[in-house]
């Protein structure tokens, strides 16, 4: 659904209705398309004008799965060093989220209990390289 409304000028509309979050979240989702499609390059480029925009305005899941998805594109494309940093920084989001009431099994979701084991994963390896 996302990618057919970027395909769509969906992206300018979402923005202009002022749902900023929806953009920011398709946008991301484009992104994890490109990576899997190996364009590390756009990919990186809308991933870093997405953490912006969701830095801004305080959206720390969102953020979190943004540097996730940053780590794991540089991971993938060889740079190990630049790699770590974002999955500390994914790990200390989520566990910052975590400690909230309410919010204390987050990381039980399907989704965000994967990015926080893989991040936990790669960001103790000193070995970054892609997995054979």
């Amino acid at each position: 659904m996302c990618t057919a409304s970027f395909e769509q000028g969906g992206h300018q509309q979402t923005e202009k209705v002022g749902s900023k979050y929806l953009s920011i979240e398709c946008s991301t989702y484009v992104s994890e398309a490109l990576i899997r499609s190996k364009d590390y390059t756009n990919a990186r480029q809308r991933l870093e004008l997405d953490l912006a925009q969701s830095e801004k305005l305080g959206l720390r899941m969102q953020t979190a799965r943004i540097h996730y998805l940053l780590g794991t594109l540089l991971r993938l494309n060889g740079n190990a060093r630049e790699a770590a940093p974002h999955y500390t920084i994914t790990l200390r989001l989520l566990s910052d989220i975590q400690k909230e009431s309410g919010a204390e099994h987050i990381i039980d979701r399907p989704d965000l209990h994967d990015i926080y084991a893989e991040s936990a994963c790669w960001a103790s390896q000193r070995d970054l390289s892609p997995m054979p």
